[in-house]
């Protein structure tokens, strides 16, 4: 019986949502110019966010993983700053 395969970080709603917000943003920025700085900082810093809690959710725990979900957090903060 063949089953689906799914990474643990699918499974988290933090991640599908993050997911769902890059492809927002895309349609946000659709009118703007890649060079633009903010829509080249809001693009890297929502495919921050998505990066780290993949990172962060790899680690079994400790000090290593908080960093990387602080990290996709701080990345969070600037998207909410920048959609404002």
């Amino acid at each position: 019986m063949a089953g689906t395969f799914s990474f643990r970080h699918e499974t988290l709603d933090v991640y599908r949502r993050a997911v769902a917000f890059i492809a927002r943003a895309d349609d946000m920025l659709s009118g703007f110019s890649s060079t633009v700085a903010v829509s080249d900082h809001l693009d890297r810093a929502a495919e921050s966010v998505v990066t780290h809690i993949i990172s962060g959710n790899a680690l079994r725990g400790g000090p290593a993983r908080q960093h990387q979900f602080e990290i996709a957090c701080g990345s969070a903060l600037e998207c909410a700053e920048r959609e404002s």
